[in-house]
């Protein structure tokens, strides 16, 4: 586990977010959160629609909640980025 105790640059490939209310399952989040690095000038908006097409690759997202997803994901991304930038 990293210092930030995501798990970002480890073995782990999923993990629960806080979503809409609920706690889910988000599949393959560390592949999700690395796709970032190969757009090192991209905006903060770019890199949001990256995360959420990636997410989409191999996760199902609700069209009603994907705002949410998107909220959470990125959280977590700014969360865990120092790690998974080593």
């Amino acid at each position: 586990m990293n210092a930030c105790g995501c798990g970002c640059s480890g073995s782990a490939t999923s993990r629960n977010l806080w979503i809409g209310g609920q706690n889910v399952g988000v599949a393959e989040i560390d592949k999700i959160f690395r796709k970032t690095l190969e757009y090192p000038k991209a905006s903060d908006k770019e890199l949001k629609a990256v995360l959420v097409k990636e997410l989409k690759q191999y996760n199902y997202v609700p069209s009603s909640l994907e705002q949410d997803y998107a909220d959470a994901l990125w959280k977590e991304y700014l969360r865990c980025k120092p790690d998974f930038m080593k």
